[in-house]
């Protein structure tokens, strides 16, 4: 007796595939959002920007003579932030035959990979303005980030000497009274271990009537730092015997400047070979980031536990 299986059925049976095709895990862009000035009144787009900002009058606080004028005084040379804007894009090209035989829609694809993208790119060169600042303190006892080690992690002390250091330079908070601070996991599990009074305060027990203004990634509030846990944060092998080096920022009010002559556009490309079977679909970006209040900007060198 014969039975009918797959064995003897191979034409008829084949693998199965889903159409829908998922996207690679990604890191949500968080840091672009502390960008929170931007140019007022340019006199032309040009490629290199400037901006003035002038001091403030020494407080007088002689008091008047009843019949004596007082004597003038001038303001002071302002000083200058500049900021380069530079041209960024990228574009996806697919012919009509692979959009044609392939078994899911490309186009959907396409158009989410480039939206991604442009997101990702900026976020990472502002994250590079970010760390850019000179205000610097370092993990343990260390001085430099050439000799920092991976036993110097990021402490609550090293937070309140930051908080101190905005505070001192009259950093305004931006958040209701709370200063950003951006941390890589790495370091925040560093943070989360410590143990005793007035450590880390999870962000479902903290309440604000900001609250609703906490940035994606918010995980908790500590010494004055809306605590912010980001792959984004920048690191790199440039500590002591090649030691991981990670470069979480602490941001004040106006910290971040960005100036752009036109901000993110989707370009759909024009059809230009002559049977019309090449399509392509893109983004540019024409702009920059530089610091523009340094005293608003902390960063925070430290090395991290083996996990």
């Amino acid at each position: 007796m014969a039975t009918t299986q797959i064995s003897g059925l191979g034409n008829l049976v084949v693998n199965a595939y889903d159409t829908y095709v998922r996207a690679a895990l990604r890191s949500l862009p968080v840091m672009r959002s502390v960008a929170d000035l931007r140019p007022v009144s340019m006199t032309n787009p040009g490629t290199t920007l400037k901006f003035a900002v002038y001091d403030n009058l020494t407080a007088a606080t002689t008091a008047l003579t009843e019949t004596s004028d007082v004597t003038p005084v001038a303001l002071g040379n302002p000083t200058q932030v500049t900021v380069t804007v530079t041209e960024y894009g990228n574009a996806v090209e697919q012919t009509e035959k692979v959009n044609l035989a392939a078994f899911s829609d490309i186009d959907t694809m396409i158009g989410d990979a480039i939206a991604y993208n442009a997101a990702d790119t900026l976020d990472k060169l502002v994250a590079t303005a970010l760390t850019g600042g000179t205000v610097v303190k370092y993990g343990g006892t260390r001085t430099s980030t050439a000799t920092l080690t991976a036993s110097d992690v990021l402490s609550t002390t090293m937070l309140r000497k930051a908080q101190t250091t905005l505070l001192e330079a009259s950093a305004q908070p931006r958040i209701g009274d709370l200063y950003t601070l951006f941390i890589h996991p790495r370091q925040a599990f560093d943070l989360r271990a410590e143990t005793g009074s007035g450590g880390f305060v999870d962000i479902h027990k903290y309440t604000t009537e900001n609250v609703g203004n906490l940035l994606t990634g918010t995980i908790g509030v500590l010494e004055g730092f809306q605590v912010v846990q980001t792959t984004r944060v920048p690191s790199g092998a440039d500590g002591a015997s090649s030691a991981t080096v990670y470069k979480a920022v602490a941001v004040g009010k106006e910290a971040l400047l960005e100036a752009n002559v036109y901000d993110v556009q989707t370009v759909v490309a024009p059809q230009i070979d002559i049977l019309r079977r090449k399509s392509a679909l893109g983004w540019k970006y024409f702009g920059g980031w530089g610091i523009f209040r340094d005293a608003a900007v902390v960063r925070l060198e430290t090395g991290a536990s083996a996990l």
